[in-house]
């Protein structure tokens, strides 16, 4: 159970003679009266050191001082549990550890109730963070003990601005991973950057010879007329080195990042290759032409996707304004949901929710990822999700959201709520739900399957098919199961007894904001009602 707590500060700076006789300085004194120092000896594992009941029962109290409440039996258990696995993997720095921590709660408990407040403030905020970085069983149970005894502290959490700035990463995370002379892109997923005689070019992992897949550079070119007829005169160069099976025509189009790019599709057959499917692009920026290749022996389909996403993230460092700029920090935040009604008479009209998610550094995405936002990783999303991915600028009560397809839309702010566009209802705001701690059951019904949930406010769930229910993919969605649950970040973290804990997005109304019993709560973005 090792957590980095600071109980040698405790011993520094309290345990002293002189400490000990200093008048209390409390910022506030506890009405909670915490467990008396256990000197039982009582052997529970052998070792150099044994594992004693004291070392158990003091580890508890610590935590139940640290928290100002009673640990429930399940929590007890558990912690011992925890500790009897440290001991019986003989890990010299783990039982270390321990031991600090048990002897920390005996110089506590000496203290006077002054000195003991001081210590929980500065301990207090350490232990959380750590717990909430581990989110493993027993971490979560302790969580699940404190979220119980302050709601209204679980409720504020930690800085969450602070955590999703950070995980949203500012304007760095527009800036594409790597770069070649002026290209700069995200290398493809599973793809190498490798150094051959005429430059350097991006190659797939693993690829089986003689097989040939490779995207080249060329070198830039100033251009002397006009872009069309420069690509007309370079590839009738590139025919001299293969013979043309088949080929399409010259096509214009604009990228995402805002650049003009010719490109031309051909089937292709040369000595060295074999049968080739080959592309030739060039982009012009200003008066330069910065021309790249792709070349493929192999199943074409397979790899025309990583040269797809290769051209989507194409941007160049001469080009100005390449990367975007994002809005005044600290404008929205958080999840918005709105209503449309999309199709046509033809076809027929489909209501659905838009979940949009504001940073407050001036990115955003219009989507919930099913596993929530703790955790999320902006860089990682524009690059699997760019067309989901967008950044935002507040001008007073309106704003602009620039996504990274190259679309626009116009909204404002009306109270609490968000509208965008012209025909779309208002985007509702959702709770803060840091911590908070359930109340009831719920059960959530679609195309047949049916699913139920119960939390309980001391942080335990049990659960009958709603993995499934709500288009969750997981091995246990049939199983169901029981365990502990943890709420941040608009995610549902479900830490079953039997098995690897998942996390869920989650939400709830922001006109439940505070509730443990709201008439609604969402998973995965599907909606579960409270049941009798």
């Amino acid at each position: 159970m090792r957590f980095p707590i600071a109980v040698a500060f405790v011993f520094f700076v309290f345990a002293s003679d002189e400490g000990r006789g200093q008048t209390a300085r409390a910022q506030r004194s506890s009405a909670f009266i915490p467990p008396p120092i256990s000197y039982d000896q009582t052997v529970i594992v052998k070792g150099s050191p044994s594992l004693t009941r004291r070392v158990v029962e003091n580890t508890i109290g610590y935590f139940s001082w640290l928290f100002e409440t009673q640990i429930p039996d399940k929590v007890r258990a558990a912690i011992q549990a925890d500790l009897v696995a440290d001991w019986q993997r003989h890990n010299p720095s783990e039982i270390e550890s321990d031991l600090e921590l048990a002897k920390g709660y005996e110089t506590i408990a000496a203290l006077n109730p002054g000195l003991q407040a001081e210590a929980r403030s500065r301990l207090l905020p350490a232990t959380l963070a750590a717990l909430q970085s581990k989110a493993n069983p027993i971490a979560l149970r302790l969580l699940s003990v404190y979220n119980a005894a302050h709601p209204q502290a679980a409720s504020a959490g930690p800085d969450t601005q602070r955590a999703r700035q950070r995980a949203s990463g500012g304007q760095d995370v527009w800036r594409p991973d790597s770069q070649v002379g002026d290209f700069r892109f995200d290398l493809p997923k599973g793809w190498k950057q490798m150094q051959a005689p005429a430059g350097t070019i991006l190659v797939p992992n693993g690829l089986s010879q003689p097989s040939v897949v490779m995207i080249g550079f060329l070198p830039a070119e100033t251009l002397r007329g006009d872009l069309a007829s420069w690509f007309r005169a370079a590839w009738a160069e590139w025919q001299k080195q293969f013979q043309v099976l088949q080929a399409g025509q010259i096509e214009r189009r604009h990228n995402p990042n805002g650049v003009d790019v010719l490109s031309l599709e051909a089937r292709v057959t040369n000595p060295r290759f074999g049968y080739s499917d080959f592309i030739l692009a060039a982009a012009q920026i200003g008066n330069q032409v910065e021309p790249y290749f792709f070349l493929c022996s192999a199943d074409f389909y397979q790899y025309r996707d990583a040269f797809n996403d290769f051209e989507h993230s194409l941007t160049f460092a001469n080009l100005t304004s390449n990367v975007p700029e994002s809005g005044i920090a600290g404008g929205l935040k958080g999840l918005y949901v709105g209503y449309k009604v999309s199709g046509d008479y033809s076809l027929g009209f489909r209501p659905h929710n838009v979940h949009l998610v504001f940073f407050p550094d001036g990115n955003v995405i219009r989507y919930l990822p099913k596993e929530g936002l703790e955790n999320f990783d902006f860089r990682a999303a524009r690059k699997n999700s760019r067309d989901y991915c967008g950044y935002y600028r507040m001008n007073g009560h309106r704003f602009t959201i620039h996504w990274a397809d190259q679309s626009i839309e116009e909204g404002e702010r009306a109270g609490a709520t968000l509208r965008i566009g012209s025909d779309s209802m208002p985007y509702q705001p959702t709770s803060h739900s840091d911590g908070l701690m359930l109340d009831g059951s719920y059960r959530t019904e679609r195309g047949g399957l049916r699913g139920s949930m119960r939390f309980s406010p001391d942080g335990y769930f049990t659960e009958a098919g709603v993995l499934e229910a709500v288009d969750y993919a997981s091995s246990r969605a049939l199983r169901g199961g029981s365990g502990l649950y943890h709420i941040k970040d608009n995610t549902l973290t479900l830490s079953y007894e039997d098995g690897p804990s998942i996390r869920i997005s989650f939400y709830v109304s922001a006109d439940e904001e505070g509730s443990r019993q709201p008439k609604f709560i969402n998973l995965n973005t599907h909606a579960l009602e409270r049941g009798n």
